[in-house]
């Protein structure tokens, strides 16, 4: 099939441009503009395209002869559109129906523009750029960023397990982001991981097209595929797709692969028989928690492996910041001091209490107790003196804010 060149038109879309990533071994994908009047309508509904679209066209082999390749090529396209119409999650691709006019729009058609009419589909544009490029650019990701897209893409593998269907293809290439990002911690604001290429995906049931990436491929892929045991001996794929997830990890935080620099007999053998090098002997900034999730999920044998659903968990806790215990002997941070503060208040006004209460008492007996007081004593004379000149006995009192009466009352002697 020749290349569609700019301004080619498929249906209601214009090539733009070629995907810089988006030249796999079964389809091609370009960047295509929608036009004004394209709409999907539906039962009761219209819903406008966005502005672009990836358009996926399966290759069209040559010469006409090899049938059974060219049948190879459109039956992963329409495997992956019947996939991706059972999936709705933020971080998987979305798939779009194909503008036709009529009350229930297919989402794959024939391209019949081009030679060998191939099958063609409409899938949102994700512009920020693949994983893969990433990593060529920086080597190696921050542990957080690594972390997140684990993360991310852990959730997408998880609800396609929901779904009873398993990827089968979970590597850098096959991982855009849907927004462009930028280096340092403001790439942690657009981080949107999105996974992509269903094309041999399966249901977990069934072991699917025996195709993949070999240094992200699980054990088992590959002795069925080098026919060392029979396809049905494998019952249950969703642990293939969680190895694919623990090799993925593992070059975000190393810069390496599990094994590489071998040839393809050497490299399958290596999978089969020995054991890495864990991450923390590449990167000792790697947490020992991290360190533990990664070899779980490269487990050998798929029955060691975590389910995806306990490896989005173990992430999590581990993505949990917890500040460290404070070193023994010194003072706490003055935040902490407050309780002590608080204390020594309540401890001050307490004291004042008991003093205010001892004073009170004095004060109380001392007004309380007359019989105590000296009695002052009246002598007669042979002369009355007036009562005028009467001598006062007059008792000296600590000064006292309560109604005591301030001198003692007299007695009189007969």
């Amino acid at each position: 099939m020749p290349e569609p060149t700019i301004g080619t038109t498929i249906g209601p879309f214009a090539i733009i441009e070629a995907m810089p990533a988006g030249h796999g071994g079964m389809a091609r994908v370009y960047i295509a503009a929608v036009g004004e009047h394209a709409t999907i309508t539906g039962v009761g509904n219209t819903e406008s395209l966005p502005d672009r679209v990836a358009l996926k066209i399966a290759r069209v082999v040559t010469p006409e002869g090899m049938s059974s390749e060219q049948a190879v090529y459109f039956e992963a396209l329409n495997n992956e559109v019947e996939t991706l119409k059972r999936l709705r999650h933020p971080n998987i691709v979305r798939l779009f129906p194909i503008p036709r006019g009529l009350p229930r729009n297919p989402y794959a058609a024939r391209a019949t523009e081009f030679d060998g009419n191939p099958w063609f589909c409409a899938m949102e544009y994700l512009s920020g750029g693949s994983l893969e490029s990433r990593l060529k650019a920086l080597g190696t990701l921050p542990l957080a960023e690594a972390m997140e897209i684990a993360y991310q893409v852990g959730l997408a593998l998880d609800h396609v397990h929901l779904k009873g269907m398993a990827h089968l293809d979970v590597k850098p290439d096959n991982i855009l982001f849907r927004y462009s990002l930028a280096t340092g911690r403001a790439a942690m604001r657009n981080l949107q991981p999105v996974l992509i290429d269903f094309g041999i995906a399966a249901k977990m049931s069934k072991i699917g097209a025996q195709a993949g990436s070999i240094p992200f491929m699980a054990p088992e892929r590959i002795r069925m595929m080098r026919g060392e045991v029979a396809p049905e001996q494998f019952g249950d794929q969703s642990k293939v797709d969680v190895y694919g997830l623990g090799v993925l990890l593992y070059r975000m935080l190393t810069g390496h692969l599990p094994y590489e620099g071998l040839p393809r007999d050497q490299l399958t053998s290596a999978i089969l028989d020995t054991q890495p090098k864990t991450p923390r002997e590449l990167n000792t900034g790697i947490p020992p928690k991290v360190d533990e999730i990664v070899m779980a999920a490269l487990a050998k044998d798929p029955n060691q492996r975590p389910r995806v659903d306990e490896v989005i968990t173990r992430l999590d806790e581990a993505m949990i910041a917890r500040p460290p215990a404070p070193p023994r002997g010194k003072p706490l941070p003055r935040k902490l001091h407050r309780p002590t503060l608080t204390f020594v208040l309540a401890a001050a006004l307490f004291l004042c209490s008991i003093v205010s209460a001892v004073e009170f008492g004095m004060i109380y007996r001392g007004a309380a107790a007359p019989t105590s007081t000296p009695t002052a004593v009246i002598t007669h004379t042979t002369t009355p003196e007036p009562a005028t000149e009467t001598p006062t006995a007059t008792a000296t009192l600590p000064p006292t804010p309560t109604s005591l009466p301030a001198t003692p009352t007299r007695t009189a002697v007969p």
